[in-house]
């Protein structure tokens, strides 16, 4: 294995969820080798800081890695500028780079995979990102690899080189308009929830990093790669994110083999029933259908949830 990637952590006012990403990344066969590059946002309100204090004191105890650099902004940047600027600076230096945020819980082989997958795959043309995280589609794929790709990537625990990362383009408003023009087909390949996410972010109602990494994948026809058993899990729909409500609506089948050695192959991508498998996950009626479902399960109305069951068809 060539050197590894480097580590970018970005972290905001969340002791908790921080505490438990680092501790799990701590507990990866390759921590002791890696470098971790921690980001920590500066405080909005009072509040804000006494969690922002709280984090910081917590990340300054740490010793799991080869190496630590912790970078604490005084002012709040707000997380897409956090990671344009801090994916762009650290990638420079490294050529490469493995990204994480405060609520990604990471399995034991997580490092393995991303820093071969960021090897092997790294003159390959059409892969632009790699992902640690998988919504679950293992039961419609129908092949012995370990891996899938789809032109969509995840913004939960991924990686990338600095020929694919390309800062200008996350100020390309042009590139935004013209999705809009072609919101059908934009659908038909990432799901239908791309283009209001855009018009959000033009009408300035959200200022999402990830939208615009999406699109820059879709004008380059680029494809994401994505392992069939998720190696991340996001806890941090309970409330306390800045961008998470309460119901994670993306299910994934958690990696708990933990082996270190996976079959890697750039030929295979998803169609029919797993690509569609894949989408729903990005479907506002899916996602309406599925908070209910959680909703009714919490309270009991399990006959509720049964009679829901009953009318809905995907």
């Amino acid at each position: 294995m060539e050197k590894l990637a480097p580590i970018a952590l970005f972290t905001y006012n969340r002791p908790s969820e921080t505490k438990q990403t680092i501790e799990a990344l701590g507990r990866n066969y390759l921590a002791q080798d890696s470098e971790l590059i921690i980001f920590s946002d500066g405080h909005k309100t009072p509040e804000d800081k006494i969690k922002v204090d709280a984090v910081r004191k917590y990340l300054r105890s740490i010793d799991y890695f080869k190496k630590i650099r912790i970078k604490e902004s005084l002012a709040n940047r707000g997380l897409a500028h956090s990671i344009i600027s801090g994916v762009t600076e650290v990638i420079q230096e490294y050529g490469k780079i493995i990204v994480l945020e405060d609520d990604h819980i990471t399995s034991q082989n997580f490092l393995d995979f991303m820093n071969k997958a960021l090897d092997i795959f790294r003159d390959e043309n059409l892969i632009k990102s790699i992902n640690g995280y998988s919504p679950d589609i293992v039961n419609y794929l129908g092949q012995k690899d370990d891996i899938f790709l789809a032109k969509r990537p995840f913004p939960w625990g991924w990686g990338t080189w600095s020929k694919e990362w390309q800062p200008e383009k996350f100020h390309d408003h042009h590139m935004l308009q013209q999705a809009l023009l072609e919101k059908v087909q934009l659908k038909k390949q990432l799901g239908n929830d791309l283009p209001r996410m855009i018009r959000r972010y033009l009408d300035k109602k959200n200022n999402s990093w990830y939208v615009r990494w999406v699109l820059q994948h879709y004008f380059n026809n680029k494809f994401s790669l994505f392992p069939k058993l998720s190696k991340v899990e996001n806890v941090g729909f309970n409330n306390n994110g800045t961008h998470c409500g309460y119901i994670n609506t993306y299910k994934h089948a958690f990696d708990y083999e933990n082996k270190r050695s996976f079959h890697y192959t750039n030929d295979v991508r998803i169609f029919g029933n797993a690509k569609k498998k894949f989408l729903d996950y990005f479907s506002y009626k899916y996602r309406i259908f599925y908070r209910i479902m959680m909703l009714t399960t919490f309270s009991g109305r399990n006959t509720l949830r049964t009679e829901i069951l009953r009318k809905t068809r995907f």
